[in-house]
């Protein structure tokens, strides 16, 4: 029973989180307005806030650069 319950928590708990993410962008395509080079920021792995975190960082790096955002998806 306990067995029963603790799976099934798990799997709302994953549901909900994946849902919350959903509709973000899981890849970002930057590009330089000089050099017309392009730059990929993708979230790795499982969808997590963790995860966006170190894509946000990605492309903040590349925009300081002045690379700007192109595309995502």
């Amino acid at each position: 029973m306990l067995k029963n319950v603790v799976i099934s928590s798990a799997i709302v708990f994953l549901l909900t989180s994946c849902g919350a993410m959903q509709g973000k962008y899981s890849k970002v395509i930057l590009k330089h307005p000089e050099t017309l080079d392009f730059q990929e920021c993708e979230v790795d792995g499982v969808m997590t806030k963790e995860a966006y975190s170190k894509s946000d960082e990605c492309i903040e790096k590349y925009k300081k650069q002045g690379y700007e955002v192109w595309g995502e998806r």
